[in-house]
């Protein structure tokens, strides 16, 4: 996340409300300047599956991701940029798919 705070709720909802819901949202705020954090906090209190994280200094998407794949607990990993948003049924159809077609997601 960096400066989304204007499309940041709408992406962060759209993971919550998944069907499949047994996930982490693991969000790394690249230091941004117009609230994204505070937001981010917002959500953190409300669903305990919410773990933002601030980085230590600004560098990009790419070490964003890295950061936040690094604190991952979970079998897999997706992800979702902050002006973007994920259908219900996305996770629990993809992991489904997984499932049935033996594919190779490790």
């Amino acid at each position: 996340v960096y400066n989304s705070a204007a499309t940041l709720g709408t992406a962060v909802r759209s993971v919550l409300t998944q069907t499949h819901s047994d996930l982490e949202l693991l969000v790394t705020d690249d230091q941004s300047s117009d609230g994204s954090m505070d937001l981010l906090r917002e959500f953190a209190e409300q669903d305990e599956r919410v773990l933002p994280e601030s980085a230590p200094e600004r560098g990009g998407a790419g070490r964003a991701r890295n950061l936040a794949i690094e604190r991952a607990r979970g079998d897999y990993i997706a992800f979702l940029d902050s002006d973007d948003m994920w259908l219900p049924e996305k996770t629990e159809k993809q992991l489904a798919f997984a499932a049935e077609g033996d594919a190779p997601l490790t």
